[in-house]
């Protein structure tokens, strides 16, 4: 089924976990400029909600009434979401970031009904890294942060693509 424009909990699926399972870690905003950190609900950690849009055919990610530690940025509201480094910064397997800049992202659903998860592809790179290598970029989670990692179609072994799980949040 396709994703469905908006509010949403970001859930990283382990492989080898089918859902619906208890726990996991949930993408959270940081500040902008970060890395979006994966984790545990926890005590101090309100449960972190994003709103996910069409934009082109592509999805957007962002976090609706996010207000920042930081000084003054510019005139009107910040509107912030995942968003990439620089090709030539980090990628691939780079850091998927908290910023002004967001990027479009491929949501692809893996899996049906009670198992319903979805893969969130990353644009290929126009940078040296894309050419002739068959290779699919993928948000994953590596170390507690959100990572854009290459999945290589051409192996013998292909590694299964990263999941995760949208839930649903009602509008209050």
């Amino acid at each position: 089924m396709t994703l469905k424009e908006g509010l949403y909990r970001i859930r990283f699926v382990p492989v080898c976990i089918q859902p619906p399972f208890v726990g996991g870690v949930y993408a959270r905003s940081t500040e902008i400029g970060e890395p979006i950190a994966a984790k545990a609900d926890g005590p101090e950690d309100p449960p972190q909600v994003w709103e996910v849009r069409l934009q082109n055919g592509k999805y957007i990610i962002t976090q609706p009434g996010f207000s920042t530690k930081l000084p003054f940025m510019g005139p009107g509201p910040v509107l912030a979401g995942w968003g990439l480094a620089e090709p030539s910064d980090k990628f691939p397997g780079g850091p998927i970031l908290f910023k002004v800049g967001y990027q479009e992202f491929d949501i692809q659903p893996v899996g049906e009904g009670d198992s319903l998860m979805y893969s969130i592809k990353v644009p290929n790179p126009q940078g040296i890294h894309s050419p002739g290598l068959n290779a699919e970029f993928y948000v994953t989670e590596d170390k507690h942060i959100l990572q854009s990692q290459a999945f290589w179609s051409n192996l013998r072994f292909k590694q299964p693509n990263p999941c995760w799980q949208f839930l649903p949040v009602s509008r209050k």
